[in-house]
């Protein structure tokens, strides 16, 4: 489907009706079923140029009028440039017999001339004129009855139109159906049908006739779009667009196209046309086609459509049409992802991130995240460079969807999280998770809470599967507060993904002193996580699911971070503490240790393992060791569990009974020197936070007001733990990347439960 580009040579027309002698044509064009039979190429080329009949759409040349289908536009119909009148011949040029025929029309009609109050007086006889045996007089008819609806069109000189009714557009389709072959007078009634819907009430009159011979106008439309000499296609496809744009009529006329096949049609000059200004209407019609119809999203797919459209983002400069482009790329990310990902749509879209556009950063965003789970060995580093720049962008939107992005990004892919690291991407994060916290308002308080879950998975992430994890394990512990924010709070979403990053952070001794040191308002990381465990064993049987969370997976995290704490000593001390606090050991009307609770309350094998290896490491400290020593129904519980076919319980049970016999104190190696030198150094700063927004059990003692009790209990202790809170294996965490399976994190009602005693 070439279209015909060449160089400007003068050639000879006639002058009645703008058509080139016959005797100068010869083949037509391959898009062109309606010209002449014999057309040279030079004139085609002279056609395509169409100096005398240019338009603003044609050759982007700016009108006065508003640019087509801009942002400020409403209907799609307006939304296009003014095209610049057609240059008339000359009255005089005309025979005398065919000036006599026009007699009481002007052939000048503006608002100016007083003619024009008459001019609804003189349609029809203008719509005589148009059946007219001579082409000269029908084509003369038509430019005037073009020029009456320009003038229509400027609804702020004329309130009423003077085209009103069918019958001025069922002249018109006659003539689209009696002079096919004429594509100059073609192109003038195309022309002055899309003048006609420029107006609302002349649309509703063009769709009225179309339905009322059943859709022969749609079918004469989508046949000239292929006609190429005079812009003929241009007008049909913008006519066409206003007719399948309507809010009223456009379902009716879009389905009616569907069944002519026009996806064809559009499709190919989505390849072919040259206008930037054109274009977005191409597109949009491929839009309105595709609209809740799998056929023809499937049929574009079939031809070639990706492609086509991601070689326009390639090519285009105006912001619309890569706007409008993206938007439908987008359509097609949500019914084939993969098919996107194959033509690597993500490098396409990769620099638009970087465009001043706000609404084109975002549209390119959206078709990204539906994109970026879909599994890829290609290089992805320019599109995570594009998405670190986005880090501090003043709309709240954006931020959200380049954490969903990069989240998917960073799903099970090494290479991405190790790039990632490298740049500096920690850093980034928590500065947002900061700045976010500090500047939310009451109105933003669901999309704040959705960018903190993202951020929280990406870090839980980072933390997994790389080289790097070691590292990153630290560093996204430099400022502890912001987790125990997190924790007192008591958003369930939240709670998990922070759990969940806490016990990988505890697998590295240099956090264990924030873990120590780290409070607010008078609540530690211990005292916050063994209330957070209360509370979910306290949740109602029938209480599976929290705001879509469940609530064994808090349970057992909870469990797992406080194992892992275990293993320093004055964590562990604080650990036996709490679990040993009269009101943490109350569940529903029992008084039961929480970790025991766990252990028989659950069916589930890791919140088994997790119970236990709590209770392993917790009898270690003599009084909890006591504790299980003077209860002959917990010592025939564990010599239950020592019994069981599963090894690692029964391996974990047996350790406890061993401790337990020993009374808990048994010695080790002293820790790592930093432990003793760094921990005054390292102490954080509080961070306050509100009593109002938090749920934290305030009646038990803060850590200040145990600390001369517990120095004077230090004597039972020999100096170090051995085997306390020995590293649970990575396979023991429910989920160690949290975005194997999860595309986004969902949003959280406004109007959830509080959580004092229960999840809020």
């Amino acid at each position: 489907m070439d279209i015909p580009r060449g160089s400007r040579e003068p050639h000879e027309y006639d002058p009645r009706t703008m058509q080139p002698p016959l005797e100068s044509s010869s083949r037509a064009s391959p898009l062109s079923v309606q010209t002449n039979p014999t057309m040279s190429a030079n004139f085609k080329v002279q056609m395509w140029q169409n100096r005398p009949f240019d338009s603003g759409v044609h050759t982007m040349t700016h009108s006065q009028a508003p640019s087509m289908m801009s942002m400020t536009s409403i209907h799609a119909g307006s939304q296009i440039s003014t095209m610049s009148s057609v240059v008339d011949t000359d009255a005089a040029e005309l025979t005398d017999q065919q000036q006599q025929k026009f007699e009481n029309i002007s052939l000048a009609l503006c608002p100016t001339h007083p003619e024009y109050a008459n001019a609804e007086g003189v349609i029809p006889e203008l719509i005589n004129l148009m059946k007219d045996n001579d082409e000269v007089v029908v084509y003369r008819a038509l430019f005037i009855m073009q020029n009456i609806a320009k003038l229509d069109a400027d609804i702020s000189r004329t309130p009423s139109a003077r085209i009103r009714g069918g019958d001025a557009v069922t002249a018109i389709i006659n003539v689209l159906q009696v002079r096919k072959n004429t594509p100059n007078i073609i192109r003038m009634a195309l022309g002055t049908l899309f003048q006609i819907c420029i107006r609302a009430d002349g649309l509703d009159d063009v769709a009225k006739v179309n339905a009322q011979c059943n859709g022969e106008l749609i079918r004469m439309l989508i046949e000239h779009a292929r006609t190429v000499p005079f812009s003929c296609y241009k007008y049909a496809l913008l006519t066409l667009h206003s007719l399948v744009s309507d809010k009223v009529h456009g379902p009716q006329c879009a389905q009616q196209a569907r069944q002519m096949d026009t996806m064809q049609v559009v499709s190919e000059w989505l390849q072919h046309e040259k206008s930037e200004k054109l274009l977005p209407v191409i597109v949009d019609l491929v839009r309105i086609l595709c609209d809740k119809n799998h056929e023809q999203k499937a049929y574009f797919l079939g031809m070639n459509g990706i492609p086509k459209l991601l070689n326009i983002l390639k090519k285009c400069l105006y912001e619309n049409c890569l706007w409008r482009t993206t938007r439908l790329l987008t359509v097609f990310s949500n019914f084939n992802p993969q098919m996107l990902v194959q033509c690597n749509a993500p490098a396409v879209l990769a620099p638009q991130l970087a465009h001043d556009s706000e609404r084109l950063v975002l549209v390119s965003l959206e078709c990204l995240r539906n994109i970026s789970d879909v599994p890829t060995d290609a290089n992805r580093y320019d599109l995570l460079r594009s998405l670190l720049r986005l880090f501090g962008h003043r709309n709240q939107k954006v931020t959200r969807y380049t954490l969903d992005i990069l989240a998917n990004l960073c799903a099970n892919n090494k290479v991405n999280k190790e790039f990632l690291i490298s740049n500096g991407i920690v850093g980034y994060l928590l500065r947002v998770l900061n700045e976010e916290r500090t500047m939310s308002k009451q109105n933003q308080t669901i999309i704040v809470e959705e960018i903190h879950e993202c951020i929280l998975s990406i870090l839980c992430t980072l933390c997994v599967g790389n080289n790097m994890i070691e590292d990153v394990r630290i560093e996204v512990f430099r400022q502890p507060q912001l987790f125990l924010e997190k924790l007192i709070h008591m958003r369930p979403v939240l709670l998990k993904q922070t759990l969940q990053l806490l016990s990988k952070a505890a697998l590295r001794d240099e956090n264990l002193a924030g873990f120590r040191n780290c409070s607010l308002d008078g609540v530690c990381f211990i005292q916050q996580i063994v209330y957070i465990l209360r509370v979910a064993c306290n949740q109602p049987p029938e209480t599976q699911m929290v705001e879509g969370i469940k609530v064994c997976e808090l349970i057992n995290l909870s469990m797992i971070v406080l194992h892992c704490l275990c293993r320093d000593r004055e964590l562990l001390e604080m650990v036996v503490y709490y679990l040993l606090y009269a009101e943490n050991m109350k569940v529903r009307e029992c008084d039961i240790l929480l970790p025991v609770y766990a252990l028989h309350d659950t069916h589930e094998e890791p919140i088994k393992k997790s119970a236990i290896s709590l209770i392993e490491a917790t009898v270690h400290h003599p009084k909890m060791a006591a504790f299980f020593n003077q209860n002959h129904s917990l010592i025939n519980g564990l010599q239950h569990f020592a019994r069981c076919p599963n090894p690692v319980l029964a391996n974990l049970a047996k350790e406890s009974l061993k401790t337990i016999m020993l009374g808990g104190a048994m010695p080790r190696n002293p820790p790592p020197p930093y432990v003793r030198t760094k921990e005054k150094t390292n102490a954080l700063p509080s961070l306050e936070v509100s009593t109002a927004s938090t749920a934290a059990p305030s009646a038990m003692p803060s850590p200040v007001a145990r600390s001369t009790r517990m120095s004077s209990e230090s004597g039972l202790w020999p100096e170090p733990m051995e085997g306390a809170g020995e590293q649970i294996p990575e396979d023991f965490a429910i989920a160690d990347d949290p975005f194997v399976n999860v595309f986004c994190p969902t949003a959280v009602p406004q109007s959830s439960p509080p959580f004092s005693r229960e999840f809020r």
